[in-house]
């Protein structure tokens, strides 16, 4: 592999992996994260993107051990049996399927407030939506990278501007620093599902295990940086909107403290708050482009899957359309049944993604037995301990926010 083709690779995966992270969470995060401050939001983002890059360690490991890239049921049988692998595909395809539904959800959602549609059309901009992602699943890894590209520097890009007119509304308070009087506890321990989805980049690692041709140090550094970046993103996103916000509509701020506000109230209030119209068409443009870029990078981690679960004569190009048709039609259903799909969705995400992407490799890496890592840190016992108790305090948080 040249130099220039092995750059131009790594930025693909890079972005990749950032785009399926920015999505949801944009939108779902300032409206979570108002229940624990400012000084709670920091520490919080950064121990979630330590633990997803952990887990991501640990998922690259056990591609490159099985020698070639394989999603988690098939992990789970390579290593360890059928049981597991039943398992790995039954949380692989929840998980994919509940956050397209959550998607498909809010972009409806986004769009039709967009346009100023009557409630009833939300179920007809659903469709759409799910069927230009129909159409986006047919195409291969580098036409997908074609699209995905240009909407996620154009995301940031948009995002950059949108800050820069927020900043002007910001107010500094020190009461924001720590949760409102408001919030309570189960508003509190609502946010780490939530969040701990929002890293949720952990459903492509077979497709770009194949992509780099297990290449341990490219897919490493595309990881790492394509982690990054939405965990700064993330930061100054949320702690730009939560300072606006609380600076000019304290109850408002409030409302988000108590988890009164949905999608479209938070885009509305960001689009209220900066009276210039090109603003406001910035702050639907950055969130629609937002959740696009996560719903096709966790549709490209579907449609791979389901490729390796079909009979041998899906695999050629031209019957893309089968795997994007079922990558579709489950999510879509979901999004049309399930009133305020958005952050249910995502909550509940939250549980299959910590038995996902850690507490099953880490059963796999363990059973494994390993004579030597390609990463050193997935065989300390000490990291591996403190990301278990962290995947069990995720699951732990959306049972309590569900009962209490």
């Amino acid at each position: 592999m040249s130099r220039a083709v092995r750059k131009n690779g790594q930025l693909a995966g890079i972005f990749i992996v950032a785009g399926t992270c920015i999505g949801g969470g944009v939108i779902a995060l300032p409206m979570v994260l108002a229940s624990v401050g400012l000084v709670g939001t920091v520490l919080i983002m950064a121990i979630t993107w330590a633990v997803a890059y952990y887990s991501a360690l640990i998922n690259l490991e056990l591609n490159l051990q099985a020698g070639c890239g394989m999603d988690i049921g098939r992990l789970g049988k390579h290593f360890s049996g059928i049981k597991a692998a039943w398992l790995g595909r039954l949380m692989l395809l929840l998980l994919m399927y509940a956050l397209l539904a959550a998607y498909f959800y809010g972009l409806s959602a986004l769009l039709s407030e967009t346009f100023q549609l009557a409630p009833q059309s939300h179920w007809l901009m659903t469709i759409g939506v799910s069927a230009i992602f129909c159409g986006l699943m047919m195409l291969p890894l580098r036409g997908l990278d074609l699209v995905n590209r240009p909407l996620f520097i154009g995301m940031l890009i948009v995002a950059a501007f949108l800050l820069v007119g927020l900043s002007r509304h910001v107010s500094w308070d020190r009461s924001i620093l720590f949760p409102p009087p408001v919030a309570k506890l189960r508003h509190w321990i609502a946010v780490i599902p939530i969040l701990f989805t929002s890293f949720g980049f952990q459903v492509i690692f077979h497709t770009l295990s194949n992509y780099y041709a297990q290449n341990k140090d490219v897919l490493c550094r595309v990881f790492l940086w394509g982690s990054l970046i939405p965990a700064a993103v993330y930061i100054i996103w949320t702690v730009a909107v939560l300072l606006a916000i609380h600076g000019s509509n304290p109850a408002f701020y409030d409302k988000m403290a108590l988890g009164h506000v949905d999608v479209g109230s938070l885009v509305i209030e960001l689009s209220r708050l900066t009276a210039n119209p090109a603003i406001r068409t910035i702050v639907w443009a950055v969130s629609v482009l937002a959740v696009t870029t996560s719903m096709v990078g966790v549709g490209l981690g579907l449609c791979s899957t389901l490729h390796a679960l079909l009979p041998g004569k899906f695999h050629i190009a031209r019957h893309r359309a089968l795997p994007a048709a079922i990558s579709t039609i489950p999510p879509l259903a979901l999004a049309l049944l399930i009133p305020g799909a958005f952050t249910i969705i995502l909550g509940v995400a939250g549980v299959i993604l910590a038995i996902l992407a850690i507490l099953l490799p880490l059963y796999l890496v363990k059973i494994g037995k390993f004579a030597t890592l390609n990463y050193g840190a997935v065989g300390n016992p000490i990291a591996q301990c403190l990301v278990c108790i962290a995947a069990i305090g995720v699951i732990f948080c959306e049972i309590a926010h569900i009962y209490l």
